[in-house]
């Protein structure tokens, strides 16, 4: 049931209030001095109970000029306050606890998020100052969804560069490239491009037309696959049937080579073969190189392929022993050396009167019986291509024999005894036959019917010397019998 009473300096009652409580609001220093306060109950009332009242200066508040500033994304903005206190603090606040110090602030790299007020304010030792404020808007930059171009291409294609924006705003375009290229438009495009002119990097910074706020630059690496000389192709031809022929194309890096030709000729690689190469395979190759970006060349070659001559010994024959033969070498194209360009060889040459002519005779008196005796017959024609062909001659035993009609037993190991040639093929195959000697007077000397020319008739009788003189010989066969006269000469 307390009433409080409270009076100013002057002793004037100010108001009453039922609590202990009593609230001035704007003050200001001429309302410094002692307040007082009374309390009652009904008609009693208590002492006086003072307190003295300082009310002290306020501070002018600082000003800043700008209402607002406006900034783009990522700039940096300035902005200062003014203050008449000499010794005044600068107290700054903003958005996200921002706060400072000084009577200018700096903000750099701003983002939007910075958007806001800003407040100023003063503080002396005595009391702080009222507020100044300025809204800082920052305006968000353009930004590009992608950057993309067609790339890599070929030389001599047209190269599309292309910027993609997340809206329709006014947007501006800046595009720089290599070797001093420079483009306005959203989506360039570059004609008849060659890698020394346009390969590298391409960046465009997009301005907004309203604000003035750019993008950052945003970069792409274009790619330009040339080929580094024209593509040429050839191969180490020509080359005779059943030889190598090796391709060669132009060396070019990362390349894939692919090959066509005649009779549906396909290959792969830089360096494909025929092997064996034949004639049928003669005609124009054609290899497409293709880079790594789809690029293409191409080039050709000639190529051929000689037919070999063909060789015919002729066939394989039979001789009889001790006789000669003339061997018959022709060509698909007739009996040499009528096929121009066509030289020749027969080997062995040591039984031929000659080697490098297409007929030779062979001399096959002295190649003993049942031997048989191969021939290769060898041609070349002008350009080197060769064939060869082979003749093999059975030599069969002689039955003819031949007798000398002298012999000299002089001991000194040459002629001493009687050779008979092919006597030897009649005691092979088992032919009945006898060998008779006879005095001129018709005495029988020598006899017998298994000759041997290893120890035969060396002109003796029993043991004794024959005279120097002629004798006369009988030598019978179921088919033939052979007389003569036989001279013993020491």
């Amino acid at each position: 049931g307390v009433v409080y009473n409270w009076y100013d300096p002057a002793g004037v009652l100010l108001g009453t209030t039922t609590e202990p409580l009593f609230v001035i609001n704007n003050v200001v220093p001429a309302q410094s001095g002692l307040y007082s306060v009374t309390a009652s109950i009904g008609n009693c009332v208590s002492e006086k109970s003072s307190t003295t009242v300082v009310v002290k200066v306020r501070p002018a508040a600082p000003v800043i000029v700008e209402d607002r500033v406006t900034v783009c994304e990522r700039g940096t903005v300035t902005v200062c306050a003014t203050s008449s206190i000499s010794d005044a603090v600068f107290v700054w606040s903003g958005p996200n606890g921002f706060s400072a110090n000084t009577n200018c602030i700096t903000i750099s790299n701003i983002t939007p998020l910075q958007s806001g007020w800003y407040y100023v304010s003063v503080a002396t030792t005595e009391c702080n100052s009222g507020q100044d404020s300025v809204f800082i808007a920052v305006n968000q930059a353009p930004t590009a969804d992608s950057v993309t171009t067609n790339a890599p291409i070929c030389e001599h294609q047209t190269l599309q560069l292309n910027t993609f924006v997340p809206d329709g705003s006014p947007y501006s375009y800046s595009w720089t490239g290599p070797n001093g290229y420079v483009s306005t438009s959203q989506n360039p495009s570059i004609a008849d491009a060659t890698e020394v002119q346009h390969q590298g990097f391409y960046s465009v910074v997009i301005t907004d037309t309203l604000t003035g706020c750019t993008s950052l630059p945003i970069s792409v690496y274009v790619e330009i696959n040339s080929f580094p000389d024209k593509i040429i192709a050839d191969n180490d031809g020509p080359v005779c049937e059943g030889g190598v022929i090796k391709f060669n194309a132009t060396n070019v890096f990362g390349a894939v080579y692919t090959w066509t030709g005649p009779n549906g000729y396909t290959a792969t690689g830089k360096n494909p073969t025929l092997d064996p190469a034949n004639p049928n395979q003669t005609g124009t190759y054609t290899v497409t190189v293709t880079l790594p970006g789809g690029c293409v060349d191409s080039a050709t070659t000639d190529v051929i392929v000689r037919a070999n001559p063909i060789a015919d010994a002729g066939n394989d024959t039979t001789i009889i022993q001790g006789t000669i033969l003339q061997l018959n070498g022709t060509s698909q194209d007739g009996p040499l050396p009528i096929y121009p360009g066509i030289t020749f060889n027969w080997s062995p040459g040591d039984l031929l009167n000659y080697n490098n002519v297409p007929n030779p005779f062979a001399d096959f008196t002295q190649i003993p019986r049942d031997t048989p005796v191969v021939f290769i017959f060898t041609i070349w024609d002008k350009f080197g291509c060769t064939d060869k062909d082979t003749l093999i001659v059975h030599v069969i035993p002689s039955l003819d024999l031949f007798i000398p009609d002298i012999i000299t037993p002089n001991g000194d190991g040459l002629n001493d005894t009687w050779h008979i040639d092919h006597i030897d093929n009649l005691n092979a195959k088992g032919i009945p036959y006898t060998v008779q000697i006879f005095a001129r007077g018709g005495a029988l000397l020598f006899s017998t019917s298994a000759y041997s020319n290893t120890n035969g008739f060396d002109g003796t009788y029993k043991g004794n010397i024959l005279p120097d003189g002629a004798y006369w010989y009988i030598i019978a066969t179921p088919d033939k019998t052979y007389k003569g006269a036989l001279h013993i000469k020491r």
